[in-house]
């Protein structure tokens, strides 16, 4: 008479199931710091201004903010006068770098989880 069956033994599972949830996290601020690099240099490289002194464009700049379960990229001007080069409404959008550095990282950072998550 043929029999079958099998034994379960969980082992490591429950803690191996913790440690992915650090990794998880671990992977999704590095993902966050790729982005919001990305995206800085993307802004630097990419502001359609003439530079007069430099400040403009080496205050662009960019912060990784983690939380429990949430993460920001903040993208950023260091001059006083970076909103006129976002808003003004003479200049119709031209010098605006901000969200087109905003999608790129974003982009970058869907990206970098979608392959983090291919590895899981």
């Amino acid at each position: 008479m043929a029999r079958g069956g099998f034994e379960w033994n969980d082992g490591n599972l429950a803690e191996s199931i913790g440690m992915l949830n650090a990794k998880v996290h671990a992977g999704i601020t590095a993902a966050a710091h790729y982005a919001g690099a990305g995206g800085e240099a993307y802004m630097k490289a990419n502001a359609r201004w003439t530079d007069q002194t430099g400040a403009a464009r080496s205050g662009l700049h960019h912060d990784v903010r983690v939380e429990v379960a949430r993460w920001t990229i903040v993208l950023a001007h260091a001059v006083s006068y970076g909103i006129w080069l976002e808003t003004r409404r003479d200049f119709d959008g031209k010098y605006a770098i901000i969200n087109p550095g905003i999608l790129f990282a974003a982009e970058q950072f869907k990206r970098a989880v979608a392959g983090m998550y291919r590895k899981v």
